[in-house]
């Protein structure tokens, strides 16, 4: 692999993963979530 193919599949993978993803995952990592103050 390439560096510009590793950044181009981490941009895809990041794409991938919804605001409520992230949001579930800090929650049940025990993080709480504001909407006022993004991550």
């Amino acid at each position: 692999r390439t560096f510009q193919t590793l950044v181009q599949a981490t941009g895809r993978a990041l794409d991938a993963v919804s605001e409520e993803d992230a949001q579930g995952f800090f929650t049940h990592c025990g993080y709480g979530v504001s909407r006022e103050q993004p991550l």
